[in-house]
């Protein structure tokens, strides 16, 4: 029995891409289990646009007016960014390239609901900043969001990060119910 694909199984197949990678540096950096994204990335053809000092093109894309749009680029990437932006719309509108690749944290997911309160405490204790999510997404209100913003969905997936052989037996489970169990969803875009 197949698992659900993880992000790391979707970094795979960017193989010999040109990619830019937006907000990729969050999730790169900063929790140890994480190292798994950084090999994912190993040897890829990855420019990264973030907020992030670290990031290969420095850019805060809560200010507007959004700055002119990097070109030469085969895809964009956006793993579990959007939810973090005041703009969500005016960034996808923005975005010129022909592809582009969504990840989301699913807002109907038991484990998106838990981590998410967790993250608000640990946010309203000064312990962590700007962590939460602005915006919550699901599959039947993203698709016409993107599709207003000139994208259309070429392929559709629900998505759970394991690393652990438990972690696989709940991705199997999860496949039962992923509305309420998954942990994230994917979209693949093609522009309009």
């Amino acid at each position: 029995m197949k698992t659900l694909p993880t992000r790391w199984d979707l970094i795979r197949r960017l193989k010999g891409k040109r990619v830019l990678d937006i907000g990729g540096i969050g999730y790169c950096e900063v929790e140890p289990r994480l190292s798994l994204f950084r090999n994912a990335w190993a040897g890829l053809d990855r420019t990264t646009l973030d907020m992030s000092s670290r990031a290969n093109i420095v850019c805060d894309l809560d200010k507007l007016p959004l700055p002119m749009f990097p070109v030469g680029f085969d895809i964009v990437t956006m793993f579990d960014c959007l939810e973090h932006l005041k703009h969500p719309a005016l960034v996808l509108e923005w975005i010129d390239c022909n592809e582009l690749w969504l990840n989301f944290p699913l807002a109907t997911s038991f484990y998106t609901q838990y981590v998410e309160s967790e993250l608000y405490k640990l946010e309203m204790a000064k312990k962590i900043e700007n962590s939460f999510h602005l915006f919550g997404f699901k599959p039947i209100l993203t698709k016409p969001l993107l599709d207003k913003c000139g994208w259309t969905v070429s392929e559709f997936h629900y998505t759970f990060d394991y690393q652990s052989w438990k972690g696989k037996l709940l991705s199997h489970i999860a496949k039962c119910a992923p509305y309420f169990l998954c942990q994230g969803f994917f979209m693949r875009c093609l522009k309009k």
